[in-house]
């Protein structure tokens, strides 16, 4: 099997390129799942309504979402009891709607800043899927 470790989260993510994965059978694994820290913060009224209603974290819902994907995360915690929090995401299942509502929110990281000059991020209005588009000059 093959692995292949890209930036995800609900704020940035390629639903094409997990689709290419899945379908090739490589193991796509998010790093970065919650945002640099921006998800887990509270932040994002979307992320933490749905936390409110499984009464869970925000971190915890962003993980969920990653994990019903079938990607792997690979959360960065500074503490024990942050460790234990990410790995408690199996207790709950985000509904359709849930994954829907978060998986629209991506926009490109830094307003396209962080992105290669020639590209940028655009959505598929039909599944609310990222894709990723180039510039035509």
């Amino acid at each position: 099997h093959y692995a292949l470790q890209v930036s995800w989260h609900v704020g940035y993510h390629d639903d094409f390129l997990r689709d290419f994965a899945k379908d090739n059978n490589i193991v796509l694994q998010a790093y970065s799942p919650l945002g640099g820290g921006e998800i887990a913060s509270g932040k994002i009224d979307a992320v933490n309504t749905i936390a409110t209603a499984h009464n869970v974290s925000a971190a915890q819902v962003a993980l969920r979402w990653i994990v019903q994907q079938g990607v792997a995360a690979i959360p960065k915690a500074s503490t024990t009891d942050y460790q234990l929090e990410n790995m408690h995401v199996f207790g709950f299942e985000l509904s359709d709607s849930e994954m829907r509502s978060l998986s629209v929110m991506a926009t490109p990281p830094g307003n396209g800043a962080n992105q290669d000059p020639a590209s940028m991020m655009c959505i598929d209005e039909d599944a609310g899927r990222m894709a990723r588009c180039i510039y035509l000059e």
